[in-house]
């Protein structure tokens, strides 16, 4: 009698059990292991991660004024290099 229970309860939750063995795998693929440490270790992964990413975006902050202020000197140096309108304009007219 219980060989049918364990045929009938597996046949019942077939797809549910293939899962469960498809992500235990994967989990031990990646090298967890254990309930205890799965929560505890993806929690210390986290504040890895979230660190990394505070430290990034402060750096694309900064890199990004500093853009900012390379396209203004640029902009100042080319206004100054460039002749000015009127003489432009007056020299296309003699052409």
């Amino acid at each position: 009698m219980r060989q049918k229970n364990k045929d009938r309860y597996y046949s019942e939750h077939e797809s549910s059990l293939i899962l469960f063995h498809a992500a235990k795998k994967g989990l031990a693929d990646l090298g967890i292991k254990g309930r205890a440490s799965i929560p505890a270790d993806l929690h210390k992964e986290y504040g890895k991660l979230q660190n990394k990413k505070d430290s990034l975006y402060r750096s694309y902050r900064t890199q990004k004024k500093e853009v900012r202020e390379l396209e203004i000197i640029k902009a100042n140096v080319d206004s100054l290099l460039e002749p000015p309108r009127l003489e432009r304009e007056s020299k296309e007219k003699q052409r």
